[in-house]
């Protein structure tokens, strides 16, 4: 029953991610997918790390696909908007380096710091709230120090997932020698 509900899920999100035409989508969501297995211990790491290799390539071919696709829609404004966006991230992390312009600031800051490029893209009233990178969001409004304090995080939150990992990998050997 698991398996089914976990197939008809699998299909649901590959539909999704075929609607969206997302290159970065279709890359987190295999990365995810490649994180999970090797994090969950569902499959044992030597097999884990070609299953990754395997979801790595997974990736980049659907990122040339999806490239392709988007080349084909003439949608090459968003990329060169979204270049913009974080050229205009790194001037307001410049602004205030330590700190940041501040938490859900980004909007505010944004008016005053688009560049001439940003305003031909998205036009004269065109804003965005979010960087579209997590790490330059974070850069931007919390400075080097609240990126230090989120880099730390996910570096923890790494090494809490091995762990369990590691814990669930010991428990069959746990009952044996218990």
């Amino acid at each position: 029953k698991d398996r089914t509900i976990g197939a008809a899920c699998g299909v649901l999100m590959f539909g999704g991610l075929l609607l969206t035409v997302s290159r970065g989508a279709w890359i987190g969501a295999t990365a995810a997918c490649a994180a999970y297995l090797l994090a969950a211990g569902t499959v044992p790491l030597p097999r884990g790390r070609k299953l990754a290799a395997a979801c790595v390539l997974l990736a980049v071919l659907t990122a040339a696909g999806a490239g392709a696709l988007h080349l084909r829609s003439n949608a090459g404004a968003s990329d060169s908007g979204r270049m913009e966006l974080w050229r205009s991230s790194l001037r307001m992390a410049r602004q205030s380096p330590w700190l940041g312009v501040g938490p859900e600031s980004f909007y505010a800051a944004l008016g005053r710091e688009k560049t001439d490029a940003f305003v031909k893209v998205y036009g004269p009233t065109g804003m965005q709230v979010h960087a579209h990178n997590d790490l330059l969001h974070v850069l931007a409004t919390m400075g080097l120090t609240g990126l230090a304090a989120y880099l730390w995080l996910l570096w923890r939150l790494f090494g809490l997932l091995r762990a369990a990992r590691r814990e669930e990998a010991s428990r069959p050997l746990a009952a044996v020698i218990g």
